[in-house]
């Protein structure tokens, strides 16, 4: 993370004066729990919490682990395009031979699921963070065609992946 405003300027790309102002807004503007972190260009450049905290607790994450599942997914497709991976990425890909550090995997039956279903949100993985558990069989799920096209559009937009 990083605390120097200079840093912060330079490296980050932001205006610690507006960060500042941002904490105190989170801090003040009510009395709930919550956990919140800014990053910019790579950095951190704000990470402020009451209650919660934005490195350990995984509670409540709710959708926005899509947007997690989105950008871990994007990582690794770029690495594959980089030649980074031992071939490039596809739709049809098991999703966890691109990413390393899932390793070693909660359910054996995980490393089956494929990109397309991460994507589209199919995959039957249950939330394991708020202790359900990954028991008994997955059925994979038919995405709606239409969401399922526009994200893989966006996903390929991004990316610069073909599907193959």
């Amino acid at each position: 993370m990083l605390d120097d405003p200079e840093e912060i300027r330079r490296l980050g790309g932001a205006d610690p004066a507006k960060l500042q102002a941002l904490r105190e807004w989170l801090l003040h503007s009510d009395d709930r729990n919550f956990a919140a972190v800014v990053i910019r260009r790579g950095y951190i450049v704000l990470e402020v919490e009451r209650g919660n905290s934005a490195k350990t607790d995984a509670r409540r994450v709710a959708s926005v682990s899509k947007a997690v599942c989105a950008t871990v997914l994007a990582v690794a497709s770029e690495q594959s395009q980089r030649g980074l991976t031992p071939r490039k990425m596809s739709f049809a890909d098991h999703a966890f031979d691109f990413i390393p550090w899932a390793q070693p995997l909660s359910d054996t039956r995980k490393a089956a699921i494929t990109v397309e279903q991460l994507l589209n949100h199919t995959s039957g993985l249950c939330p394991e963070a708020t202790g359900a558990p990954n028991d008994g069989t997955w059925e994979y799920l038919e995405p709606v065609p239409e969401v399922a096209y526009l994200k893989q559009v966006l996903f390929l937009l991004e990316t610069g992946m073909s599907i193959t």
